[in-house]
């Protein structure tokens, strides 16, 4: 639905769709609530395209989802990141583990980033081609600029589909 309205998204590499949250109706359907939010990540090169959404409907099956008017958010780094979702190939903790290291020396080069990756549950997506597995990944120790440039690449696939999105996290006393 949102690929018909903002045709470039599908093709833009920063482009990515955080998950919508809902309560779960039975089968594939899913209840959203009046304030739920849709929140894009985007480079500010496409925010004027995006926020040209307000006050216009989606039709979602046989539901009608009215966007209001949105907001710029900036990125913001901190030491420590984390991922809902991310899902690298491999669905088994520690063939993910190496795929995820090897992510991201293929961001940062090859060593890496220097800090701490706890991974976390592990969970699945359903998407058209099947179940997807991957796990939560908080990592924690890192300088702003890894911070932000996480935060812009994300981590592995499916991003429109709102995995691997990194967003700032409080603290990893609770991990």
């Amino acid at each position: 639905v949102l690929c018909a309205r903002l045709p470039w998204r599908a093709g833009e590499p920063e482009a990515a769709l955080h998950a919508v949250r809902g309560a779960a109706m039975g089968g594939e359907l899913l209840g959203i609530s009046r304030r739920a939010r849709l929140v894009l990540r985007l480079p500010r090169a496409r925010l004027d395209e995006a926020l040209a959404l307000a006050g216009r409907s989606l039709r979602l099956g046989a539901e009608t989802l009215h966007v209001g008017a949105g907001k710029p958010w900036p990125l913001t780094p901190n030491d420590t990141v984390y991922a809902r979702l991310v899902i690298t190939g491999p669905a088994e903790e520690q063939p993910f583990a190496d795929a995820l290291g090897a992510l991201l020396r293929a961001q940062f080069g090859n060593s890496g980033v220097a800090c701490q990756v706890v991974l976390g549950k592990p969970r699945a997506l359903a998407t058209r081609a099947g179940l997807r597995r991957g796990f939560s990944v908080l990592l924690h120790g890192m300088t702003p600029e890894q911070s932000l440039r996480l935060q812009e690449q994300g981590l592995g696939e499916l991003r429109l589909q709102g995995c691997g999105i990194v967003v700032p996290y409080k603290s990893v006393a609770a991990v």
